[in-house]
């Protein structure tokens, strides 16, 4: 059978490293792969559709849909998770110590409409007690640069969103005393961000000192990391080869069981030696695939977008995947 030769963009991590280093990962496809930034991956999708399966924005995907684009098939395989409201960082010097203090301060942002922003908000609102509009947000990517300015968003109206100038920047604003936190710096080059570097460079410390206890809290709270990206292919290729959708999902799958296979072989041999105790568990999939398995994190997802005017309250996010997935 000749092979789909179809482009692939995506952001490397272990449990998609099996499907990245073979080209023929995936049955009945050969694939070019990019190792893009997400960033990048996404407002090169949303501006111009140049690959034909890629890592996507869960918030910038939605955006489209509702605006009746569906140029892609989402597939519910989310390649990264974290607490992201853990990772909020504040001046160096600052005399902010809780998420209290932020009440009335300027707190930078790259992309406001980012889902990764918008679980860190959604978490800090739920759990903390912290508005995003008791807060001034300044957002740094322009809006030619920004998965927002791609899909129209405009925020709600009790939250004040200042554009930060071309020739300015979050970094600069930390060095002149202008920002006094932000939600995701992103510390990778991307095509859109103008902050990126070490956090150490740019004088900031996290929120959280401990952010280990803090995600440990939130994950007891919650009980699922939270995912900000999944998966896209080319709706007219789905159209095309109707068994290309699933063959795609147990691609990545199967890459997945590839590393927590050999995750569990390194745990059990770090506890033969007493390096990790046996009271220890690692049976719990914290990286899950499918719909039903994420069904209380596509429904937090949804009820955040809807609090922060992402989408209407009469959307959710299950609505973005195909029916193919109900079962699984």
């Amino acid at each position: 059978m000749t092979k789909l030769e179809l482009s692939l963009a995506l952001r490397t991590n272990p449990r998609v490293q099996a499907l990245v280093d073979d080209p023929h990962a995936i049955e009945g496809v050969r694939l070019r792969t990019s190792l893009l930034p997400p960033a990048d991956t996404f407002w090169r999708q949303l501006n111009f559709q140049d690959f034909d399966i890629s890592e996507m924005s869960l918030a910038s995907l939605t955006r489209l849909r509702l605006q009746g684009d569906d140029t892609w098939v989402a597939l519910p395989v989310f390649p990264d998770r974290r607490f992201f409201h853990a990772a909020v960082v504040v001046r160096a010097d600052s005399d902010v110590r809780t998420p209290a203090d932020l009440r009335g301060k300027r707190i930078g942002v790259a992309d406001y409409s980012m889902t990764g922003a918008v679980w860190a908000r959604g978490v800090l609102q739920h759990d903390h007690d912290l508005h995003p509009s008791s807060m001034t947000w300044f957002q740094e990517r322009t809006t030619r640069l920004s998965h927002g300015g791609a899909t129209s968003f405009r925020p709600p109206e009790d939250v004040e969103v200042v554009q930060i100038g071309p020739d300015d920047s979050q970094r600069r604003m930390f060095a002149e005393g202008r920002l006094e936190a932000s939600i995701l710096f992103i510390t990778y080059k991307t095509m859109l961000d103008r902050s990126t570097g070490s956090m150490d460079e740019a004088n900031v410390r996290l929120l959280f000192p401990d952010d280990d206890a803090e995600k440990a809290r939130a994950f007891g709270t919650w009980g699922f990391l939270p995912f900000n990206h999944c998966m896209v292919v080319r709706r007219s290729l789905v159209e095309a080869h109707p068994w290309l959708l699933l063959n795609i999902y147990k691609g990545f799958l199967d890459a997945k069981t590839t590393h927590l296979a050999a995750l569990q072989e390194a745990v059990r041999l770090h506890r033969e030696v007493g390096l990790v105790p046996a009271s220890g568990s690692t049976d719990v999939d914290l990286f899950p695939y499918g719909l039903r398995a994420n069904a209380h994190g596509l429904d937090t997802l949804s009820r955040f977008f809807h609090e922060q005017g992402i989408t209407p309250s009469s959307f959710t996010v299950r609505e973005l995947f195909d029916d193919r997935f109900a079962s699984l």
